[in-house]
């Protein structure tokens, strides 16, 4: 069993959530004290790290953590990619992959909204497999109906949707940039998208509503047979476990 968090969009030090009275470092200080309550493996960051000024002080308040990262629209590739570990693709993006005993694990880059044809070209190469992917992106590939989608889309999403189903494997799409908790299925992709660990937007407003009351962060465990997700949030200063999902693999 192997066990990840994955967080996304703390948005640290940006001049807007201070605005709106978010304290985003003392949130992501509360959230690394949870996660030291509990038996993580592996942390995985989905972008919008925040101001490029905060950059030094979140990397090594994850020292001790076995670390992956992308970056999100709100993240400069010229400073992320100081903090990389490994070599980097040619061109201005942070994209990776790897191998994992059970699932083939992909990491993107859409800092700027949308992907590179050289990414895309990668990524077709990269889903040649034998295994179920998991995929880390920052922007959801599927369209979910909120006013944050229909503002803030991902440029080229149906392409690359197209391109995931392809391929024989079912794949597990990680994404955050709504602010928001849902769970999308079309043909084999399984998208996740998990709530901010700054604040929230309201689904179904009709315009952009935020909620401040709240932030948290998603597990995940993976084992050969199925993955299950579990959704911890932050409510009134404490940390709860929310809404917990689980999804078999044909094998």
């Amino acid at each position: 069993m192997k066990t990840i968090a994955f967080i996304t969009d703390i948005h640290l030090d940006e001049n807007l959530l201070q605005e709106k009275g978010v304290d985003t470092r003392k949130q992501w200080e509360l959230l690394l004290s949870d996660l030291a309550t509990r038996e993580i493996d592996h942390i995985v960051f989905g972008g919008d790290i925040g101001a490029a000024s905060a950059y030094p002080w979140f990397f090594k308040t994850l020292n001790h953590f076995n670390l992956k990262y992308i970056i999100g629209n709100h993240d400069t590739f010229s400073e992320a990619a100081k903090y990389y570990i490994g070599e980097l693709p040619a061109g201005n993006e942070l994209y990776y992959s790897e191998k994992g005993k059970h699932y083939k694990y992909i990491y993107m880059d859409t800092s700027a909204g949308s992907i590179s044809a050289a990414q895309l070209h990668w990524l077709k190469n990269k889903l040649v497999t034998d295994k179920p992917v998991i995929l880390f992106i920052h922007h959801p590939i599927l369209a979910v109906d909120t006013p944050i989608d229909r503002q803030y889309p991902l440029h080229g999403r149906d392409e690359i949707a197209n391109v995931l189903k392809e391929i024989d494997e079912k794949v597990f799409v990680f994404c955050g940039h709504y602010h928001m908790e849902d769970i999308l299925q079309s043909d084999n992709i399984t998208q996740i998208i998990t709530p901010a660990s700054s604040y929230q937007i309201v689904k179904q407003a009709k315009d952009l509503e935020f909620d401040n009351t709240t932030f948290g962060y998603c597990i995940l465990q993976l084992s050969a047979f199925k993955i299950q997700t579990q959704v911890v949030m932050s409510r009134n200063g404490k940390f709860e476990a929310d809404t917990m999902n689980t999804f078999h693999l044909a094998h």
